[in-house]
């Protein structure tokens, strides 16, 4: 009988010795100890399992019927023991039950639809986001014609300024050429009538 990938990787990194800072055989080899369960979270689920989920790794170990020792992250198996690595091959999976099996196919069937649901959240998310920002580029937009027109309109009102001060000056020519030629008229008539 094969021996499972698990169980096989299990015993294979407990005999690795650069990760007995937080996994390692008990004294006597009848059981393993996390001592460390961030570090063995963290670093070495990565590294022999693939992933980091200590819960994962702990009903996998519970599928194979090792025990949990009070209290501890201690974990043993009659036929998990230091050195004796045939014996693993006789290591099986418990029969799930089918109350079990029914209740997971549920479990997960409901987070298929809730995953169902969050993704056509996040497709009504993503259309939204995009018609944001067509909004945003069609604003963009206009705030560059409005400002356009602003200087045009600047532009305008600093001609006609200027044209109105041109006017002013003129205006103010014309009134003092009347004015002057109003008292020379008068002046010719005063001596017309003398």
């Amino acid at each position: 009988m094969a021996s499972s990938s698990f169980v096989s990787r299990t015993f294979a990194l407990l005999s690795d010795p650069s990760y007995q800072d937080s996994v390692a055989w008990s004294e006597d080899g009848r059981s393993f100890l996390i001592k460390d369960v961030r570090e063995f979270t963290a670093t070495v689920l990565p590294r022999v399992f693939k992933h980091s989920h200590f819960a994962s790794f702990v009903r996998q170990l519970n599928v194979y019927d090792f025990h949990k020792e009070s209290g501890t992250f201690a974990f043993s198996h009659p036929l998990f023991v230091q050195g004796v690595k045939a014996n693993i091959r006789k290591m099986k999976r418990k029969d799930v039950p089918a109350t079990e099996e029914k209740s997971s196919n549920a479990e997960l069937q409901g987070i298929l639809q809730h995953i169902q649901v969050l993704q056509s959240n996040l497709t009504k998310l993503e259309m939204h986001l995009s018609s944001l920002q067509d909004s945003s580029t069609a604003l963009q937009q206009e705030k560059e014609v409005i400002q356009s027109e602003i200087g045009q309109f600047k532009a305008n009102c600093s001609r006609v300024d200027l044209a109105l001060a041109h006017f002013s000056d003129f205006t103010d020519q014309i009134s003092a050429f009347c004015t002057d030629r109003t008292e020379d008229s008068y002046e010719e008539l005063l001596k017309a009538e003398t």
